[in-house]
């Protein structure tokens, strides 16, 4: 949407306002490129590194809300092309996106996610212009800055970028971390029934502890919960429990699975 808010007054901005030859509408429109053609590598791979999509995506959007509200302050036509390379920076969040997806779905569930992200970018530039039906209606002064046709969609772009800054930091999580939780449910699958409800996960520990008594006679989980506080011994442990009695990862994990309930025996956590 950011370009089709601003591409339609554009060029009326620059040549109205700062009498700027044609060849300044060129390079602000390509100066947003310009900027993400350096900076989404290099935030695609601040991604791989880090894994740490929401971060990134609260970093990269600082500088959509930067740039657009430099857009509307508009002090000159060079103003306004420093204006969009910072916003083009934002334009990195995508790399970091399509990586988040790419890591967190299988073949046959990514394309079509991909393509469903794709699709809101463009109908986000379909109705992108038609912002510009009520943004040219402003024609007002905020302190000594005009706020009219065409510096309206840079202040509008700005509260935009605002209001996903809050959206990102209170609704989204990373994927990938979403994904290996889900992995470990299932793969140990392992719920307890609960009055009033169908049933409810436990903690990871508790369904590795769990399994390990499952397994083992007699019940060891309450000396596990006790001797062994970290989450990787206790894995480490019931894999040598499991490997020392000639038991498969997928027999335990059946095993868990037809076995709900605790045995009258196990008294752990």
């Amino acid at each position: 949407m950011r370009g089709g808010v601003v591409f339609p007054t554009l060029w009326g901005y620059i040549h109205e306002r700062f009498n700027a030859p044609s060849y300044m509408l060129g390079i602000i429109i390509s100066a947003f490129s310009f900027s993400g053609l350096f900076s989404n590598p290099f935030i695609g791979l601040w991604a791989d590194y880090s894994q740490n999509t929401k971060f990134i995506l609260l970093v990269t959007n600082i500088g959509e809300i930067v740039g657009s509200f430099m857009y509307f302050l508009g002090i000159s036509s060079w103003f306004l092309v420093f204006s969009r390379l910072i916003a083009g920076i934002g334009s990195g969040a995508g790399a970091a996106v399509f990586a988040d997806i790419t890591r967190s779905t299988s073949e046959e569930e990514r394309t079509p996610i991909i393509s469903s992200v794709v699709l809101c970018r463009q109908i986000g530039l379909l109705f992108g212009p038609a912002m510009n039906f009520f943004l040219r209606k402003f024609d007002f002064y905020i302190g000594s800055f005009p706020l009219d046709k065409y510096t309206s969609p840079g202040l509008f772009m700005s509260f935009l970028w605002l209001v996903m800054e809050f959206i990102f930091l209170i609704m989204y999580h990373n994927l990938t971390t979403l994904n290996h939780e889900e992995d470990i449910e299932e793969q140990l699958c392992y719920n307890q029934k609960t009055e009033g409800s169908d049933c409810y996960s436990v903690s990871a520990k508790h369904r590795i502890i769990r399994s390990v008594s499952l397994s083992s006679s007699p019940p060891l989980a309450p000396f596990l919960d006790t001797l062994y506080s970290g989450y990787d011994d206790i894995v480490g442990f019931s894999d040598k429990v499991n490997e020392a009695e000639g038991i498969t990862e997928e027999q335990n994990v059946n095993e868990i699975c037809k076995n709900p309930e605790p045995s009258s025996s196990w008294t752990g956590t």
